[in-house]
């Protein structure tokens, strides 16, 4: 059975001025359920900008972003970010003002208490304020709520850019047990040999932006 779900055609993003600067050029890569990815490379080499693509957020300068065999910019490219795709950010990107039940809650309906359980966050923290949290119990709650709902792929930006070893132990798990387990898509951008160590395959983009794997 053919698992694949996301592939880039000839995908070029290049910022747009006078004379245009390239992050991206003529990338092809696939992407499958069921499989963890790394994504490296150097800092300018497009990391980001990539996973900005294949979560629909922006469009290519040129080629192709397909979901399912489908050009994302021929579907409802809103209903592809809330339903098909969930986003870790390095930053968590948590709302600073809700309890740490109410920012999975956001993602839509779900048992939160289950998904912070999953992602060994204890009941005596569910009702805290984000901000009292250490930054390896931040990036846990924004794992449980990109967890939330029904999402196929998982695209996190260095989920684990801050932590110490042990946390980032845990998130690695975490990550892993969300493609082998769940048969989500899980791509991450990274700079961790830990994170490439766990993958299943690690993509790197050359200094001249073009994907080879």
């Amino acid at each position: 059975m053919d698992n694949q779900i996301l592939r880039l055609e000839d995908v070029s993003y290049a910022y747009r001025s006078k004379d245009p600067r390239y992050v991206l050029r003529d990338v092809r890569v696939e992407f499958r359920k069921g499989t963890m990815y790394a994504v490296t490379g150097p800092s300018g080499s497009g990391k980001t900008t990539l996973l900005s693509l294949l979560a629909g957020l922006d469009v290519p300068t040129s080629g192709k972003v397909l979901f399912r065999g489908t050009d994302i910019r021929e579907t409802d490219l809103l209903a592809y970010r809330r339903n098909s795709t969930s986003l870790v950010f390095q930053s968590y990107n948590l709302i600073d003002y809700l309890t740490v039940r109410e920012n999975v809650l956001l993602k839509g309906p779900c048992d939160p208490d289950e998904l912070l359980n999953r992602v060994g966050i204890g009941s005596e923290l569910w009702g805290r304020s984000v901000l009292k949290l250490s930054g390896g119990q931040q990036q846990r709650v924004a794992i449980a709520r990109a967890l939330a709902g029904t999402s196929e792929i998982l695209l996190a930006d260095e989920p684990t850019g801050n932590l110490d070893e042990e946390t980032e132990t845990s998130i690695i798990k975490i990550l892993t047990c969300c493609a082998h387990k769940d048969g989500a898509c899980v791509i991450v951008v990274t700079h961790s040999s830990r994170v490439c160590a766990a993958a299943d395959e690690v993509i790197e983009l050359s200094t001249i932006n073009k994907a080879v794997s």
